[in-house]
């Protein structure tokens, strides 16, 4: 082969490879619905004597069990208040996975999830309510009555 067919074909090649990697990314089943006990994760008590909402980011897998794991956090605001509240809450989840979610690759799948953490009512001093992570597959909201 020529060098000019050889660049041809490593270029065919590389087209095929994305493109396969792009279908397959809209083959990813969707986040399976999720139930978690009311006041599983208490928010935490420092967070609220100090008037601090946020947010953290989690990445997980779902297992055949609809269990969360290895799970991680991709971004959390403020840094280093909520980041271990949000994994354990992750933990507690409890997803209803299908019967068929091993043959779709379902625990190969990287999901997110946004713990939003809100104090009720919103302080005034503070009064900048956090929102879900954009990015977020789905979300959930631990609350505490702010004191």
């Amino acid at each position: 082969m020529t060098v000019k067919r050889c660049r041809l074909a490593s270029i065919i090649l590389l087209s095929v490879i994305c493109s396969f990697a792009v279908h397959a990314e809209d083959e990813r089943p969707p986040m399976p619905p999720m139930t978690i006990a009311l006041n599983a994760t208490p928010y935490p008590a420092p967070a609220v004597k100090s008037v601090i909402q946020g947010r953290v980011l989690v990445a997980f897998n779902i297992t055949k069990k609809g269990r969360a794991d290895s799970e991680n956090v991709v971004d959390a605001e403020p840094l280093d208040v909520f980041e271990s509240t949000a994994l354990n809450a992750v933990r507690k989840v409890k997803f209803a996975v299908p019967p068929d979610w091993e043959e779709k690759a379902g625990p190969l799948q990287r999901y997110r999830l946004s713990v939003v953490f809100k104090l009720y009512p919103c302080p005034p001093e503070s009064c900048t309510t956090p929102k879900a992570h954009d990015e977020a597959d789905d979300f959930i909201i631990i609350s505490a009555q702010a004191k």
